[in-house]
């Protein structure tokens, strides 16, 4: 997907990943999606333990984000929810959630053929990176798939049963 702005979408994903592991999320992970999906380059993914840490760390990308990447977002959803959020550059979407709706959705899995960017060139080196990979690679390849939809957002998540 071309540059809609003028930013590095790597760069900034990787801003983003290094702004959210300076609120303190875990899980932090960035996936290279380009080449599986259109509607965007990378998703950066973070774990945050409650409502205000979401805010927090949406309000720490969205800066960090702007001052050294020059780019903001078009889109942004799920403030008001607390539970998740998600900020949408175009070529690079971010999403924090909360552990159980992290669980619900389970985005690293469903793009587990994305390759997943290492967070050292972004200085994240926190032993949380492991549980993120184990976790993006949890999913069997044919496990059923459904949809389900983050506020306008629609995204694929493997099949659970609740």
């Amino acid at each position: 997907m071309p540059n809609r702005r003028n930013h590095d979408p790597r760069t900034c994903a990787l801003l983003a990943a290094k702004a959210a592991d300076e609120m303190k999320a875990t899980d932090i992970m960035v996936q290279e999606v380009g080449g599986l999906m259109t509607a965007t380059d990378y998703f950066v993914i973070a774990t945050a333990q409650n409502n205000r840490q979401v805010d927090a760390i949406i309000e720490k990308v969205e800066e960090k984000v702007r001052k050294e990447g020059n780019a903001k977002p078009f889109h942004t959803e799920g403030l008001d929810e607390g539970t998740w959020a998600l900020l949408d550059y175009g070529d690079f979407i971010v999403h924090v959630f909360q552990p159980e709706a992290r669980d619900y959705y389970r985005l690293e899995s469903l793009w587990n053929d994305a390759p997943v960017i290492d967070l050292k060139e972004a200085g994240i080196t926190d032993a949380e990176l492991t549980r993120a990979w184990r976790r993006a690679t949890a999913r069997p390849r044919n496990e059923p798939m459904t949809l389900r939809v983050i506020g306008s957002f629609v995204i694929m998540a493997a099949y659970l049963e609740l």
